[in-house]
């Protein structure tokens, strides 16, 4: 007669294949969120969420492959700003009066353009719809405000809205 312990420490033979088949569905799952926690990572290194308090520079050529209109805001590629804004940088004085920004369609910003860190001109950009987080086009006319002159640097900031900003592109015409 066997004894209690015998009986309950006794392990069936497991089969070899289905031993195979978890292991490779644990690894899976493992592979998957490993490569879901890599691709937020890398997003968020393409298109970094905004520090509070720190306005966002960027050069010219970083914002300015075209983004069609009605996009929604979180897509790659796409800046999320926070309220001091982005600063961008031209690799020369810009004599165009003429500026195409597409933002966050239900935002009111303000562009400011600046000559060597001095300000040169300044305009708004009023938001559009009231609700919606998508991409508008904007064509800006500074010709009045620049007053002829050039600029090397573009400051757009957030003035009102519902706290959630962002850009597409930037370029002059």
């Amino acid at each position: 007669m066997e004894s209690r312990a015998a009986t309950a420490c006794a392990m069936p033979i497991a089969d070899p294949d289905e031993e195979r088949r978890r292991r490779r569905s644990w690894a899976g799952r493992v592979g998957l969120v490993a490569g879901a926690l890599l691709y937020l990572v890398e997003d968020l290194t393409r298109n970094p969420l905004p520090h509070p308090g720190r306005r966002l520079q960027l050069f010219s050529s970083e914002v300015a492959q075209l983004r069609p209109e009605g996009l929604p805001w979180n897509l790659r590629g796409l800046l999320v700003i926070g309220r001091p804004g982005v600063e961008i940088r031209f690799p020369g004085p810009v004599e165009a009066g003429f500026l195409e920004v597409s933002c966050d369609s239900n935002d009111e910003y303000a562009v400011i353009a600046r000559r060597g860190g001095r300000p040169v001109g300044e305009t708004r950009i009023p938001p559009r719809s009231a609700t919606g987080v998508r991409l508008r086009i904007e064509q800006i006319d500074l010709t009045g405000t620049l007053g002829g002159q050039a600029y090397d640097t573009l400051s757009i900031e957030p003035h009102g809205g519902d706290g959630l900003y962002f850009i597409g592109h930037v370029r002059p015409l």
